[in-house]
């Protein structure tokens, strides 16, 4: 049986669209202009595996967002404009394999960060770059703040 994918790249979309198949496994979301995620964005959608926010415009992630995703194995919020994530953003995903937080301009002087960075620390196995052409890198020194010191 195929995987379902719904693909939202490049839509303009400023929020996570209603109707997204509750069987969905993965989504396509990389090329938008979001700016916010709020809580309830992908409270329907726990068949997902493959989450994609890449370039996606976004500045903040409301905490909860991501709880009820817990088959996610990949999450990619490279290429944003997060400056921190909310404390536990990341505790209950519990299948993560692999994610890319790089080119986010990070700001450490706030100590907001210090949940970011110790998850980092603990999980540094599953946190990669995309090197292009489904080639991935683990790289937990990759993620860096506005000022380029290491999260």
């Amino acid at each position: 049986e195929t995987k379902k994918e719904v693909d939202c790249q490049s839509k303009g979309l400023q929020a996570v669209p209603p109707g997204i198949p509750v069987d969905t496994a993965m989504l396509r979301l990389d090329f938008n202009k979001f700016k916010s995620l709020d809580a309830t964005a992908f409270a329907s959608l726990g068949s997902v595996t493959y989450l994609g926010l890449e370039s996606a415009g976004i500045d903040r992630l409301s905490a909860g967002v991501f709880d009820r995703l817990n088959n996610l194995d990949k999450l990619y919020l490279n290429d944003n404009r997060l400056q921190s994530v909310p404390h536990g953003a990341f505790d209950r995903l519990g299948k993560l394999q692999t994610i890319d937080l790089t080119s986010n301009p990070w700001d450490c002087s706030n100590c907001s960060i210090l949940y970011l960075s110790d998850w980092i620390r603990e999980n540094a196995n599953k946190v990669k770059m995309d090197l292009g052409s489904g080639n991935f890198q683990t790289d937990p020194d990759g993620v860096t703040c506005s000022d380029g010191k290491v999260v």
